[in-house]
């Protein structure tokens, strides 16, 4: 009949092995120990105990020739190898309990000492003693197990700034860390907005009629009256300005008479000099003549807007870039972009189609304001954050300095954009890293452990670039001014970092 091997792990103990035996469920069980597995001759005892109580065969597998002559003595089949203990034949062994380990007690017949032992004092005192002692030291172990450390190390960063190209690829999955690819993905929306601005041009209209007086002189012998609304004009200026009679007057034989005219048109043109309206329209020229003795004052432009052609280009520029932020708010609001956590660089925007572009006002037309309402078809290109931050440390591992890491990559702006007639876009990104001194936390607490703070202290800073000397707090203060010493369990020791700009 062979038997059943059960390998026992260097944490096994024998209540462990038995529940093992019993799970088995076999007549005949080998226990394969590890040679880190060291038993005593009372749990080979308990072991055999339990394998009779369940009706197994057992045997015991060690490396150790000690381990097996120790199971030999308590009645146990012992084998050096598991091939041994499947090849030979097990000889046959008593399933009578072992020898008892001690010797039993012995009593007095017919006495009452066995109720009533003799009182030994020296022994009794020894007792209590070793009992304080146990005591003292349970407590100094508490103790020592109570005391913790905070150890704080000021750290010097430094910032490095470099420009590095990179390549978005829509048709690639993978990030190429020789050629700086990295894959993207396209987004297309589509946008509308209205913007208005004042119009910015300018230009004079006239509003104010000129006013003032004229004479007129009666050739006639009988008196004459000049109607209301009789036209004048000038003759001396290159284009004649007409003026009319705002009242009809009556000029007396050979007479004179004043009366009040108007400008026909609005402007400056009808501010006219003394003596330069001297010529009367229709038949009333042939009764009399006309002269203003004075200027014609009055007459004026008023300064109104109007729109041009800067209007129309700063309005669409000033659309276009509001509508260019808008698609990349939608963007982000994508559920692929939500979901992924990608991110869309602003630079990689551009319209793919202006679907309209109205203006209310046309050019040189008089107006306060001019209103532009487009729509467009916006394109952008999101990227995995993680893909950028592999290819930009790959990129910045070469000039972060010796004995310091790269703490922080942040991409801060993009310089160009170029898109390739192959669908793809290169573009150079000025990252920014953040480099500081390589702190091994658990090599600091190694180093500090069981130390005093002074003695901490100076190991830390021959061992590291610190802005300031190493901040060390033990509590509590009692146990640490009465032992002078750090924590020796490192789980005791807190470090904390901070990074400091230098």
């Amino acid at each position: 009949m062979k038997a059943k091997l059960l390998h026992l792990d260097p944490n096994d103990d024998p209540a462990s092995a038995r529940d093992r035996i019993e799970w088995a469920q076999a007549p005949r069980v080998a226990l394969v120990m590890p040679a880190e597995l060291v038993w005593q001759s009372v749990d080979y005892a308990r072991l055999q105990h339990a394998a009779i109580g369940l009706g197994v065969e057992l045997g015991i597998v060690h490396p150790l020739r000690s381990q097996r002559a120790v199971a030999e003595e308590v009645g146990l089949r012992a084998f050096p190898t598991p091939e041994a203990a499947m090849r030979q034949a097990w000889p046959t062994a008593s399933r009578s309990l072992p020898a008892r380990l001690s010797l039993p007690r012995r009593f007095v017949p017919n006495t009452l000492s066995r109720f009533f032992p003799a009182r030994k004092p020296l022994a009794a005192g020894l007792k209590g003693l070793l009992t304080l002692f146990a005591l003292f030291v349970m407590l100094g172990g508490a103790a020592v197990l109570s005391l913790e450390a905070r150890v704080t190390l000021a750290v010097p960063i430094s910032l490095i700034s470099e420009t590095l190209p990179f390549t978005l690829d829509t048709r690639s999955d993978r990030v190429n860390l020789n050629e700086r690819i990295i894959p993207a993905r396209r987004l297309d929306v589509v946008v509308e907005g209205q913007l208005s601005t004042p119009a910015s041009g300018r230009k004079d209209i006239p509003r104010f009629k000129a006013r003032g007086r004229v004479v007129f002189f009666n050739l006639l012998t009988t008196p004459y009256t000049v109607l209301t609304n009789t036209v004048l004009r000038t003759t001396a200026t290159s284009t004649p300005q007409r003026f009319v009679t705002l009242s009809a007057v009556e000029v007396p034989p050979g007479g004179r008479a004043e009366a009040e005219v108007e400008a026909l048109e609005p402007g400056v043109q009808g501010n006219v000099g003394a003596l330069q309206i001297n010529l009367v329209e229709g038949i009333a020229a042939v009764a009399v003549r006309v002269a203003n003795p004075e200027p014609l004052k009055g007459g004026g432009d008023v300064t109104v807007r109007t729109v041009v052609k800067e209007d129309y280009k700063r309005l669409e520029q000033a659309l276009r870039g509001q509508l260019l932020e808008k698609a990349l708010e939608q963007m982000r609001q994508e559920r692929d972009v939500v979901a992924n956590g990608w991110i869309i660089l602003p630079e990689t925007l551009f319209v793919a189609d202006v679907q309209e572009a109205t203006f209310n006002r046309f050019l040189t037309e008089q107006a306060d304001s001019v209103t532009l309402t487009m729509r467009l078809q916006v394109t952008g290109l999101a990227i995995d954050p993680a893909d950028l931050q592999q290819v930009g440390r790959a990129l910045l591992a070469d000039r972060t300095p010796p004995g310091f890491r790269l703490l922080a990559l942040n991409p801060t702006r993009s310089e160009a954009v170029e898109q390739t007639a192959d669908n793809r876009v290169q573009i150079r990104l000025v990252m920014q890293g953040v480099v500081g001194p390589a702190v091994d936390q658990a090599l600091v607490r190694r180093t500090v452990r069981g130390k005093s703070i002074e003695e901490a202290a100076s190991l830390l800073e021959r061992s590291y670039p610190l802005r300031r000397p190493p901040s060390i707090y033990v509590r509590p203060e009692w146990l640490y001014r009465l032992l002078g010493r750090l924590p020796l369990a490192t789980h005791r020791i807190q470090i904390q970092v901070d990074l400091e700009p230098s």
